[in-house]
Formats: C-alpha cells, structure tokens, sequence
C-alpha cells in the first residue's frame, strides 16, 4: 500500500512513516510548504494522512490569519484534490490543542 504523508518531518510523522514503512507500507512525504506542492500531489497513492500544520508558536509571534491559512485552507486543497483523485482514504490529524 502506498501512502502520502503531509507533515512527515514532524515528530507524529516520522514516527509514523517509521512504524508504517516496518510493517511494509510505501510511505512517501508530502511538504506543503513546497509551492509546487499541488503538482507534486501524487493522485496514484491509495492513502493520504494528512498531520501538517502550524501548532506551537510559543513566541506569540504568529498571525492568526497564518493559522488560519495554513490550518483550514491548505487542508481544504489538500482534501479538494482528494475528492478529484482516485485515492481511498484521507485522515486528518491535528495536534494544535494536544499540549
């Protein structure tokens, strides 16, 4: 099974590409913050987990409108091009109130 990880180089990320890719899962990562990152969308996968997003501004130094942006709004592509591919599953993580 081949699946589209978003937030692969955070810490759930690579904990789960880890475990997924001992159990035989092709993991492959998915940066949104690449702005070619609708062109490198791999339609053919059978699976999209989607965990990246902006979580801890321990500095209070982000916007709101940067949270918003990146939390609802690339999400929203990202499941948009879900909807117009042939992929199975989509499943959203968010850890932002986690802590």
């Amino acid at each position: 099974m081949n699946i589209t990880i978003t937030g692969v180089s955070g810490f759930v990320g690579q904990n789960l590409s880890k475990y997924l890719e001992k159990n035989h899962y092709t993991i492959q990562g998915l940066s949104l913050r690449d702005v070619d990152w609708l062109h490198n969308f791999d339609k053919t996968v059978n699976a999209i987990i989607h965990l990246a997003g902006k979580a801890h501004d321990t500095s209070n130094t982000s916007d709101s409108n940067a949270y918003f942006d990146i939390n609802t709004e690339l999400t929203k592509q990202l499941f948009d091009l879900f909807l117009q591919s042939n992929v199975q599953d989509f499943f959203y993580f968010s850890s932002v109130k986690a802590a």
